[in-house]
């Protein structure tokens, strides 16, 4: 699919998560990071054998700065979490049945009620 967007030129949205080995990543949950383009497709040989297909992409110009051009762009996101989570209590930061779970109160009680919390 990604391919595709390069021969027709399409940009494609991205979204970090915070399990990712990236430097960009955030530190908690996911965040949009913008519009990129595809600029470069190639194979390569993976570990097992089979071939990998790699993808080099460009941020989009015209878009809010990324988070990382900010100083200290980390401990801003985590500050922002904390007051987030400090507001909301134990409601979910993000609506129940979007396919988060483990992030709301309900579902940790299910886990309580099981034995598989912490």
């Amino acid at each position: 699919a990604l391919a595709v967007n390069k021969m027709r030129k399409r940009p494609i949205r991205v979204v970090r998560g915070y399990k990712s080995p990236s430097q960009y990543a955030p530190c908690q949950g996911y965040r949009y990071d913008g519009l990129y383009q595809v600029v470069e497709v190639w194979p390569e040989l993976g570990p097992s054998g089979f071939v990998i297909w790699r993808y080099k992409m460009q941020r989009e110009e015209g878009q809010n700065p990324s988070p990382w051009e900010r100083k200290n762009w980390e401990e801003e996101e985590r500050k922002q979490f904390m007051v987030l989570e400090e507001a909301n209590g134990e409601t979910a930061l993000i609506p129940e049945g979007t396919g988060t779970l483990g992030l709301n109160k309900e579902f940790r009680e299910l886990q309580e009620m099981v034995g598989l919390s912490n």
